[in-house]
């Protein structure tokens, strides 16, 4: 362009003022300081001299005989888009000051002019200016790694935006299990005491489903806590998408049509957070379509070959697309569909896909989306391909199994404890409570040093203002190096949760949890099965 051409000639300025006295001091302050300097009384002047030549800078005087200073910005701007703008004036107000930042004038000084600020500011003002044509020089030399740089920046933004609801959301889930730890344990008590068939018994079983979907809830905020890692195993997306479907669809006037390859390769997952993700794009492709129609749902293998424009770097992936035929997105709301809170419904949070881009995201996977108005949206999910065999699944513990040993448990929630100390007596263990590591280790030591030492510890990982299960653990593995040791979190995604055995603790049971899956853990744990 012009101006490129012009860095490493003198830098120019044209003058434009009607008072001749003006136009000459600063020619004389201009040229000594080594700038090309001409100049121009009216407006109609100033454009005709810039009708040959680039200036890299002009000075307006706000007042000229037939116009405004400020009035010239955008058509010098048009045929000079480089041009810079500094506006001097007699008449200072904060209104002229607006417009004429608004316009684009780089700066506002104000007469009777003080000539230091006129040169500090005029420097001030070229040195941006060199800055963004030697930026576009290098634009245009490297126009491809640029704009790799552009899309690692989006998903920088992304990623901060994320991170910046993570520790309210991590700390809405954590105090949202705790109660949900509580609800789901006096519900397993309360089951104890009603008669089987009866109508107390449907009022608790309704009440305990409520509670497990509840859950989900947690899950999701828990999706944006800073640091938190999906647990993964090796399973087949195939179950898992026909199963997500069927549940998304129930009773919806929206019907699907499937097409899965024969031979999808397996995926590691972690099973409920990929289901979540599958689960808010058809849920989005149903909202989409009021009046009724069909999702297509296909998955098929491939290689990050065939589709080189994606940032993929596994070699191999599962491709889900989920393509609806509603109203479509504009290509200006597309790029926003996985921002946090960004929503085109009335009654939406904006977060299901947001949670949905940052799940992906944790799997090294990518999702995308095209759209076209009144035509209908499809999602491309791809996750990367595994080798491993697919992890056959355990069969949950329809009723609590019955146990003995004396428990110490530890949490800093007075209803947990109490709850959970009820359900674990209920079916045949003794407990001891403890509401941080500080009092666990305590009783730890008096109960080793009176000849009944605690069979196992439940262990709180989090204990705001005390000492929680992490450091408790390291203090009583000094103690008893043989110590078998439950860690437990209402942070069900904290890393020490997925890798619990490198931290010293045999088992793991996320909050919210059951007597089915207490007595389950800690019976193994015991019996070292």
């Amino acid at each position: 362009m012009e101006c490129e051409k012009k860095m490493e000639d003198k830098e120019s300025i044209l003058i434009v003022d009607d008072n001749e006295s003006v136009r000459r001091t600063l020619t004389l302050i201009f040229e000594k300081s080594g700038y090309e300097i001409d100049t121009a009384r009216t407006g109609p002047d100033a454009l005709e001299k810039a009708k040959g030549r680039f200036f890299n800078l002009a000075l307006l005087d706000i007042r000229l005989p037939d116009m405004e200073g400020i009035e010239l910005i955008a058509p010098l701007k048009d045929r000079h888009p480089d041009m810079a703008f500094i506006i001097i004036t007699a008449y200072a107000s904060l209104d002229n000051a607006v417009r004429a930042l608004n316009r684009g004038a780089a700066a506002y000084i104000i007469k009777p002019l003080d000539m230091d600020e006129v040169l500090a500011k005029t420097r001030e003002v070229l040195e941006k200016q060199r800055l963004v044509m030697e930026n576009r020089r290098l634009y245009l030399a490297a126009q491809q790694e640029l704009t790799e740089r552009r899309r690692l920046e989006e998903e920088l933004l992304k990623a901060r935006k994320l991170e910046s609801i993570g520790i309210l959301a991590g700390g809405i889930a954590h105090d949202f299990n705790n109660f949900l730890t509580a609800i789901l344990g006096n519900i397993a008590l309360a089951r104890t005491y009603a008669k089987p068939g009866d109508h107390t018994s449907e009022i608790l079983s309704e009440a305990e489903s409520a509670s497990i979907e509840a859950k989900s809830l947690t899950q999701q905020l828990l999706t944006f806590a800073k640091g938190g890692a999906p647990v993964k195993k090796t399973a087949s997306i195939e179950e898992l998408i026909k199963h997500t479907i069927d549940f998304a669809l129930r009773g919806s006037n929206v019907g699907c049509e499937l097409s899965l390859a024969d031979n999808l390769c397996a995926v590691e997952i972690d099973e409920g957070q990929m289901s979540q993700v599958i689960n808010n794009v058809i849920i989005n492709a149903e909202q989409s379509m009021p009046e009724g129609g069909i999702i297509e749902v296909r998955a098929e293998n491939m290689t990050s070959d065939t589709e080189k424009a994606l940032p993929l770097k596994e070699k191999r992936y599962v491709k889900i697309s989920i393509k609806d035929h509603g109203i479509g997105i504009s290509k200006e709301h597309l790029l926003k569909i996985f921002d946090p809170y960004f929503t085109l419904k009335s009654n939406g949070s904006g977060l299901g896909l947001a949670i949905s881009y940052s799940i992906v995201k944790k799997h090294q996977g990518y999702i995308t989306a095209e759209s076209e108005l009144g035509k209908g949206t499809t999602f491309h999910i791809y996750l990367p391909a595994s080798s491993k065999k697919i992890t056959a699944k355990k069969k949950k513990a329809e009723k609590p199994m019955a146990g003995k040993g004396n428990i110490l448990l530890m949490d800093d929630e007075e209803m947990v404890r109490k709850v959970s100390g009820e359900m674990l007596e209920s079916v045949g263990y003794e407990l001891t409570l403890a509401k941080d590591g500080a009092e666990a280790i305590d009783l730890y030591k008096k109960a080793k040093k009176a000849g009944r030492p605690f069979d196992a510890v439940i262990l709180d990982l989090t204990i705001p203002g005390g000492m929680g299960g992490k450091l408790a653990i390291e203090k009583l593995l000094e103690i008893d190096p043989g110590i078998k040791a439950v860690v437990s979190s209402g942070y069900s995604n904290d890393p020490i949760m997925t890798e619990y055995r490198k931290y010293g603790f045999c088992g793991v049971v996320a909050k919210p949890y059951q007597i089915q899956e207490l007595s389950e853990t800690l019976y193994s744990i015991i019996a070292r099965i």
